[in-house]
């Protein structure tokens, strides 16, 4: 017996070493309810069925992020899906993953705005990863884990809770990430981002008991739409 097959719902563009391992529909409908004197239900009715499929992958070598294009439209099955959200997810002894997300949009929908993602790299290895965005300074540091999150926020028109129009806005990434330091001296570590990033989240410890500190940051991209 084979596995039923699985079915990607977003554009990811020439992505190539991610492996489609787990695909929920997240259904959804909105019901309308009528009463009576009494206040029984004499009338309902349901409407709106829409979906927001997520997706897991797991990446077995290198993968490049770069030129997806957030906000585009992928059509399955006679329906269009919208790609809102991409997570990569790394620690030190663990193999990388990617998670997407996204929004139904209306049948045969063009994309609005986009944001074509710059360059970005995610190693197949079982390592803790910089994305090629920030580096780690300090005597006895390293970066046991980390996080990348590209997301924007698909607004929509709707009608009789149908969704007749669509658009992407407020798209940006973040990198939140763990450093544990194993030296002596426990110097706090220092993490430099590449040009474009902000540190939203300064360098914050925790010192635990019996065990080595930690340190914990959040570095934050903003996108500016692409030009038409």
């Amino acid at each position: 017996m084979a596995f039923k097959a699985k079915t990607t719902h977003y554009d990811l563009g020439t992505v190539s070493n991610a492996v489609l391992v787990s695909v929920t529909e997240n259904r959804s409908a909105s019901t309308v309810e009528a009463r009576g004197d009494d206040g029984f239900i004499v009338a309902s009715f349901v409407f709106g069925e829409k979906s927001a499929p997520s997706e897991e992958y797991v990446i077995k070598g290198d993968v490049a992020l770069t030129g997806i294009k957030m906000g585009s439209v992928k059509a399955v099955g006679g329906d269009s899906f919208a790609l809102e959200s991409i997570t990569v997810t790394t620690s030190a002894g663990a193999a990388p993953t990617m998670s997407v997300a996204g929004q139904q949009v209306e049948d045969g929908a063009a994309s609005g705005c986009t944001v074509t993602l710059p360059a970005i790299s995610v190693s197949g290895l079982h390592h803790a990863q910089t994305f090629g965005q920030f580096t780690v300074g300090g005597q006895g540091a390293h970066l046991t884990q980390s996080t990348l999150t590209i997301s924007g926020t698909i607004s929509t028109a709707e009608k009789d809770g149908e969704t007749i129009a669509f658009d992407l806005t407020d798209c940006r990434m973040a990198i939140s990430g763990t450093i544990q330091v194993s030296d002596a001296a426990y110097g706090i570590p220092t993490v430099t981002p590449q040009t474009g990033w902000v540190l939203t989240s300064p360098i914050t410890e925790t010192n635990p008991d019996s065990n080595y500190p930690t340190y914990s940051f959040t570095l934050t991209k903003f996108f500016a739409a692409d030009e038409d």
